[in-house]
């Protein structure tokens, strides 16, 4: 009896073992480290650093097959790279701290990364112009709203949002671009010639519709890596004079070209009943109330301006409301400063924007 239960349980081991073959079981806790193939990179966001993680008999982890398990940590914020990341890449000057994880298990070790050179590529502080195409009546626009108010701080700090709203005539948000309302025109002006709400125009250069706060950030990181700001911009005045807003504005470029400047006032804080709203209180944010002219959305030629390098040129902006506006509104509005640039393909975008609350001034923001 007890030479059969040996045979029986040797045959169970057997089988076992074979059944094992082939598979990639989670290594051994403390087993897996990780490598980078450099140690420095540039600050453009394109020169990558790609890690390596390997188990203890050497085997590399990060393969195709394994690569929706496999994510990068960032050591001192706890953030992990995004889903299918090789490597890491930066548009900020620093040292980075990275370990691999993989099924859950964290490296033994970690790896440092310097990024460096960021103001051979990026002067100024860039922010991400952020026409959000919504109106009262829509079911669906206050999930972008709240998606916008998710941001975390380094997406919030590099982007600017300008509610663009698509309106009849005599609704309080109504303003007229053309023949038609503004997040309408902003459409056409983008080619489209069809209307999706809510959709977000990111610096006149694309168009979504996602309301996913990580589609959003990345939207604003792609602009940052492909379109450094070529201009810096200072606010000297937001003031009122009669009944007449007066916006003064100071245009520096860190990269001759030809450039155009816009300006729009926008307002936080505005009641409007019977819309849809992201907050029980009826209150709508961003809010543009009125727009410097027929260039606000792209380049013209009869308004644009060339700067040389390091050269720098005033723009003065008035707006006309025909009686004085309220301290009560005055208190809620900002102007934002919109610099259009030709790209490479000789398309019109805004290659940085700024804001600054009445009565206050803004200097130039550098890297």
């Amino acid at each position: 009896m007890r030479k059969i239960l040996s045979a029986a349980l040797a045959i169970v081991a057997a089988f076992a073992l074979i059944s094992c073959e082939g598979q990639d079981p989670t290594p051994a806790p403390g087993t897996m480290t990780i490598s980078v193939d450099k140690t420095q990179i540039e600050s453009d966001g394109i020169d990558m650093a790609t890690f390596t993680i390997v188990d203890a008999q050497g085997n590399v982890i990060t393969t195709e097959e394994n690569k929706a398990s496999v994510y990068f940590k960032d050591v001192k914020t706890g953030k992990r790279l995004p889903r299918y990341s090789t490597g890491f890449t930066s548009i900020a000057d620093g040292e980075f701290e990275f370990v691999g994880i993989f099924n859950g298990q964290e490296t033994s070790n970690s790896v440092k990364i310097t990024s460096a050179n960021r103001a051979s590529y990026e002067v100024y502080h860039r922010n991400v112009a952020i026409f959000k195409l919504t109106g009262t009546w829509c079911t669906n626009c206050p999930r972008m709203t709240t998606a916008l108010h998710s941001l975390d701080e380094d997406a919030a700090d590099h982007s600017i949002v300008l509610a663009c709203h698509s309106e009849a005539q005599g609704h309080p948000f109504y303003v007229q671009y053309g023949t038609t309302d503004l997040a309408s025109a902003a459409f056409l002006a983008m080619g489209e010639t069809s209307a999706a709400y809510p959709t977000n125009c990111y610096d006149m250069s694309s168009l979504s519709t996602s309301s996913s706060t990580i589609a959003i950030s990345d939207e604003i990181m792609t602009r940052r890596v492909e379109a450094p700001a070529a201009v810096g911009i200072a606010i000297s005045s937001v003031a009122l004079e009669g009944s007449s807003l007066k916006v003064k504005a100071k245009v520096k470029a860190s990269a001759a070209g030809t450039y155009d400047a816009v300006c729009a006032i926008v307002a936080d804080g505005l009641y409007y009943e019977g819309g849809y709203c992201d907050n029980e209180e009826n209150l709508y944010n961003d809010v543009v109330l009125a727009i410097s002219g027929d260039n606000f959305f792209s380049y013209r030629s009869n308004t644009s301006f060339d700067l040389a390098k390091d050269a720098e040129m005033e723009r003065e902006f008035t707006f006309e409301f025909g009686e004085t506006p309220s301290k009560s509104l005055l208190d809620k509005v900002s102007a934002v400063i919109l610099v259009h640039k030709k790209n490479a393909a000789g398309k019109s975008e805004v290659n940085n924007c700024a804001e600054c609350a009445f009565g206050e001034t803004l200097d130039y923001r550098f890297n």
